[in-house]
């Protein structure tokens, strides 16, 4: 299989220090799904306990470069889960992705729906969209996140797109008018500033939300919800 197959080759490259851990991480983000990632990981950690057996013992940096392999919506929360239920506790988890052009997709390529498909299962205190596009900009991907999430819905955009000088040009009023229009629109909980937002940003979003009634979550007819790329209703 495909996660057999890369786990292989990561644990033997790593073992033989034929090639950095970076590079073997890069080519993983790039090969699989998050559908396929827990299946890789699990595959990676057992095939890489074998190897381990008959190989010098590795330096304590390349097991935390070895991790950054793991980096994925899906094994984020599985390694949540894993310390919740280690430390005997749970913790409100809040969760917030960054959807990185026009195209509509995060930084791995997923759509808003197929990334909430992912994540679903940990049962995040919030789910939100923070950074890369204005606000204006952010309103299709949150009001899809409204549509679909059981749990909170958070937005935190910048100021704007950065200008050629690398700066924001949004006001605090402009700013505040934008979160105000979803607050009214019924499409958020909680609300803030990310890259370029200021004291006085922050200020003027909460004066403008302060009395609008928050959004309600959603229930979702019970169905079985994937997502690699794309989100798969089953």
């Amino acid at each position: 299989s495909l996660a057999a197959t890369l786990a292989a080759t990561v644990a033997s490259s790593l073992a033989a220090s034929t090639i950095s851990a970076a590079a073997v991480a890069a080519a993983v983000a790039a090969a699989v799904t998050t559908a396929q990632a827990a299946a890789v990981a699990s595959s990676i950690a057992a095939t890489m306990s074998a190897t381990a057996q008959s190989a010098a013992p590795e330096p304590t940096t390349r097991s935390s470069e070895y991790f950054a392999i793991a980096h994925s919506s899906a094994i984020t929360t599985a390694a949540i889960d894993e310390v919740f239920e280690r430390r005997a506790l749970r913790l409100p988890v809040m969760v917030s992705v960054t959807i990185t052009d026009a195209s509509g997709r995060t930084l791995s390529g997923q759509t808003t729906e197929a990334f909430y498909n992912s994540i679903r299962h940990a049962q995040p205190f919030s789910v939100g969209i923070n950074c890369a596009l204005g606000g204006r900009a952010m309103r299709p991907y949150i009001e899809e996140l409204a549509r679909i999430a059981e749990c909170h819905v958070s937005c935190y955009p910048n100021a704007g797109l950065p200008n050629a000088f690398g700066g924001y040009d949004e006001s605090p009023a402009d700013m505040a008018a934008v979160l105000q229009e979803f607050s009214q629109a019924g499409l958020v909980n909680l609300v803030g500033g990310c890259c370029g937002s200021t004291p006085p940003h922050i200020r003027a979003i909460a004066a403008a939300v302060r009395d609008i009634p928050t959004r309600q979550p959603v229930a979702v007819t019970p169905a079985l919800r994937l997502s690699g790329l794309e989100p798969l209703l089953a």
